[in-house]
Order: C-alpha cells, then structure tokens, then sequence
C-alpha cells in the first residue's frame, strides 16, 4: 500500500505560491470584459483562489500568529463565499481578488519562505 506523505507548513506555502503563479498564468493581460466572457479562465481563477484558502487553512497556528499582519481569515472567507455562495460571486469579483489581492500575499508569503529557509 502507498504511504501518503505528510504535507508540512512549506508544503501549503508553496501551495499558495504555486496558485498565485496560475492565477497570473490563467488571467495574463486580459482585461474585465474578456474575463468575464472567458468562462474556463473564471473557472480556473475562482479554482486557484480557492485553493489559496485551504491552503491557508492547512497552515500552522503560529506561523499565522507569528505574521499577523497577513489578512489569513480573509482569503478563507473569500474561500468560503466563493465555495458556498458561489450564486452570488460575479467575474468582476473574482477579478478584484486576483488583481489587487494576491499581490500582497504573494510578497508575504515570500518573505515567510525566506526566513524559514534561513533557519
């Protein structure tokens, strides 16, 4: 029988790195009116964002303590709604999330992978 491998704390944050990078891939230069006609990108995008926040919820209580700053329970509420009230979630959304959200993550999430590299 195959032993499944024990994901650790590095595992989800290049987990969430690794969806990032999609969700740049996935979207490119496209702007709003193509995304929102796009359905396979929308779907791909929502998917990856989502992905973000079970990540997230995979990581350990004091990495999350240890960088407060870093909006955690907003990207598993964003999970969430877009889980279980995907009905009321539109493109221009999903949109903002990727645009004006991930960044910011990214750089944090970057900045973590460093520093426990450097332990």
């Amino acid at each position: 029988m195959h032993k499944k491998k024990t994901r650790t704390a590095l595992d989800y944050l290049n987990d969430i790195m690794e969806a990032i990078n999609d969700v740049r891939d996935f979207m490119g230069p496209m702007d709003m009116p193509a995304f929102s006609r796009d359905l396979m990108t929308l779907g791909a995008v929502t998917q990856s964002i989502q992905n973000i926040g079970e990540a997230i919820r995979n990581i350990p209580r004091d990495i999350k303590e240890r960088h407060s700053s870093i909006p955690w329970k907003k990207f598993t509420d964003i999970q969430n709604r877009f889980l279980y009230r995907y009905y009321e979630v539109g493109p221009e959304e999903v949109c903002n999330v990727a645009k004006n959200d991930l960044g910011p993550l990214e750089a944090a999430i970057a900045n973590i992978l460093k520093e426990i590299k450097n332990d």
